[in-house]
């Protein structure tokens, strides 16, 4: 789950350069990006509940999961893309994605009495928030409202900022110990 949250950010970092183009302003809400996340984040965190239940034989039970909760994402497009546009589309994308994960951990739980460490993965999230915080100041950017106040000049600095916090964060977090050491390693004094 840990070495999600850096691929995670940088494609949230260039999200509205791939969608948009390079230099691009954004006029939808800066929530899009983030509630399409929602469900490919919950895979990187909880989809071996998935790959466990194909593996001890409930493929019906997957399918049966996929079919309702396509006709969940259908049934919430049509009610949520009227009033709310591609928000809409994003959040009912949002709310399935999360649904699968959920409804597969559960599943796990009742058929195989397996279940997963919680605490370690609210750790994950706040030992993240510092680079996550960074890509919303990011994307901050590329929206309509707020471009004025920034440069093309101080946009390029908000990315270096976060592209050297997102490299300590994956040194930080996700090289092993060892290697740590060596880099970081301490010239002792003799006494």
């Amino acid at each position: 789950a840990m070495f999600s949250i850096p691929l995670f950010a940088v494609i949230q970092f260039f999200f509205f350069d791939i969608v948009n183009g390079p230099g691009s302003i954004w006029t939808y809400s800066l929530l899009i990006p983030w509630l399409l996340a929602i469900g490919p984040m919950m895979s990187c965190f909880f989809g071996l509940s998935g790959n466990i239940l194909l593996m001890t034989g409930h493929t019906k039970l997957l399918l049966v999961n996929s079919i309702s909760l396509m006709g969940v994402n259908v049934f919430l497009n049509y009610l949520l893309i009227p009033p709310l546009g591609m928000l809409g589309a994003a959040l009912a994308t949002a709310i399935s994605g999360l649904g699968i994960s959920i409804t597969q951990v559960i599943q796990l739980k009742k058929v195989e009495n397996i279940g997963f460490d919680y605490k370690s993965h609210v750790m994950i999230f706040i030992k993240s928030l510092p680079v996550l915080l960074g890509v919303v100041w990011v994307q901050s950017s590329y929206y309509l409202e707020m471009v004025e106040a920034y440069s093309p000049m101080v946009r390029l600095l908000m990315k270096g900022a976060l592209l050297v916090l997102i490299f300590l964060f994956c040194v930080y977090f996700l090289l092993p110990q060892s290697f740590k050491n060596k880099i970081f390693k301490r010239n002792k004094l003799a006494p």
